[in-house]
């Protein structure tokens, strides 16, 4: 046997720890990041102002001014890659922002494995798994406001999925605890089959009212708005729209009228501009900031070599309120001072 040199002994052994730690050194590579969005929502645009705000603050973006609010996503997104404030370990390409009508395109996009790609989903987990099963190279942050969320199974391991306490049960609860009615009518979607998202979330809001002792309410025909709205203030004591209504803003004062002439409150899940055009309360766009934060956490987890399906998924933001004041008066409701400490913005007018 073959004995060895005491020169391949010295380097075997000089050598073996750098082998053998090779792999756990840090990854030099920068990570290019990118923006997905479904569709458009005004909620988005606050995201992507907390989102900047939290990047900044955890030292993955220089200090700088803010965008002027409100912002879309894309125009947020515009306005970042502009800056060029990204400091090193990240970029921010011009280009980076992508809808769902150029889902291929960004996934043709996403390199291989000697690349290191991140990508902010705004989209339904069906989305977002999908995205990350087109390129499992590339880490997904998804994020969806309406609370869909995905099972830690169904998770693939390149996919971070935001899982956020169950928004709707959260806002009717805080509104009926500020008005305790009895029958509560449902602005919703047409419903969509035996397993669809929008059936499913009725048959929530019916437990939930069979839990906390209100029965829900549901128009006939939820096709015809003006008509359902009618229905609604007929057979119910308080309405909330649902954000999967899609109300146009346009007729939104109009179809109010007769919610308000029955003098019954009204709860927007779709958030302020809703509220500015009339529905007495909705969550405040300063929540979907507090959400951003949150996913800068996320970012900066994954940057720093966090594997994205092990990160902590959920989040429970704080319920701040917006408040139409003239829809108060209006209806002859004067809000106590537990609901004035909780509201961040207030409106005036709306009403036509």
């Amino acid at each position: 046997m073959e004995r060895l040199s005491l020169k391949t002994i010295f380097w075997g052994v000089f050598l073996l720890p750098l082998w053998l730690t090779a792999p756990l050194m840090a990854d030099e590579r920068p990570w290019t990041m990118f923006l997905f969005e479904e569709k458009a929502a005004p909620e988005h645009g606050p995201v992507m102002i907390g989102l900047i705000k939290g990047l900044t603050g955890l030292n993955r973006l220089r200090p700088g001014p803010l965008p002027e609010s409100p912002l879309s996503a894309k125009e947020a997104w515009s306005w970042l890659a502009a800056e060029e404030r990204a400091n090193p370990g990240l970029i921010i390409p011009a280009d980076g922002f992508q809808s769902d009508a150029k889902l291929k395109l960004l996934a043709e996009r996403l390199g291989g494995p000697g690349h290191r790609y991140l990508v902010l989903a705004l989209a339904g987990p069906d989305k977002a798994v999908h995205l990350a099963k087109l390129n499992p190279h590339a880490t997904i942050i998804g994020l969806d406001l309406d609370g869909r969320t995905l099972a830690t199974e169904q998770l693939p391991a390149n996919l971070h999925f935001l899982e956020i306490a169950d928004s709707t049960g959260r806002q009717i609860e805080a509104f009926h605890h500020l008005f305790g009615f009895k029958t509560l009518g449902v602005m919703s979607a047409v419903p969509d089959g035996p397993d669809g998202v929008f059936t499913e979330r009725r048959r929530q809001i019916i437990a939930l009212g069979e839990e906390t002792g209100f029965e829900a309410v549901f128009c006939p025909d939820p096709a015809d708005q003006a008509a359902c709205l009618n229905y609604l203030s007929d057979n119910s004591q308080a309405v909330f729209l649902a954000a999967a209504a899609e109300l146009p803003p346009e007729k939104l004062p109009n179809l109010l009228k007769p919610v308000l002439e029955k003098r019954l409150p009204t709860f927007s899940q779709k958030g302020t501009d809703e509220t500015s055009l009339g529905a007495l309360l909705s969550v405040s766009h300063r929540n979907f900031e507090d959400l951003g934060y949150f996913e800068a956490g996320v970012i900066d987890a994954v940057i720093s070599g966090g594997a994205p399906a092990e990160i902590r998924t959920f989040y429970a933001p704080p319920l701040g309120l917006a408040l139409n004041i003239s829809t108060a008066l209006a209806i002859g409701w004067n809000p106590p001072l537990e609901v004035l400490a909780m509201v961040d913005e207030i409106y005036q007018g709306g009403l036509k």
